[in-house]
């Protein structure tokens, strides 16, 4: 079970585990649903539970599978606030819309924003080795005047 956001990130999506093999997804799925549900001491009927399996897959194609076994899993532990009453398949949503907003989406920039200060800084470095390249060949342009000067 990941532990930050960043664990949760990696591996494949849902997209592709529903493209590979939708039943074993939407099983593998329903059971991180049922298990999440026990922990509240509650459970769906057949028709709630392919409701959320269904919703989830349609507006969050994006994530991980880890990702969602990562905010059921937080759920549990109440980080996502108290449940008040019963858990509901609109819950379940709920709890996804956060994660994405509040902490995927700020790992995501945070993680191309240092991505952004790595390029740059290598870009910076390109420029350095270009100007250090100009810099030398002018040195050795005088040297060379210099010493025909002086011989000729």
């Amino acid at each position: 079970m990941p532990k930050k956001v960043e664990d949760a990130v990696k591996g494949a999506s849902v997209s592709l585990l529903l493209k590979n093999d939708p039943k074993a997804f939407k099983l593998a799925l329903s059971l991180l649903i049922e298990k999440t549900l026990m922990d509240f001491g509650q459970e769906f009927n057949e028709h709630q539970l392919y409701s959320a399996v269904e919703k989830i897959c349609i507006k969050y194609w994006f994530l991980k599978i880890d990702e969602l076994a990562f905010v059921l899993n937080k759920a549990t532990l109440g980080e996502y606030g108290q449940v008040y009453g019963k858990v509901t398949v609109v819950t379940i949503m709920a709890w996804l819309h956060k994660y994405d907003v509040e902490e995927r989406i700020t790992y995501i920039r945070t993680k191309n924003s240092t991505y952004k200060e790595t390029a740059d800084s290598n870009r910076s470095s390109e420029q350095l080795d270009k100007n250090d390249t100009a810099d030398f060949k002018k040195i050795r342009e005088q040297f060379i005047k210099n010493k025909l000067h002086k011989n000729g």
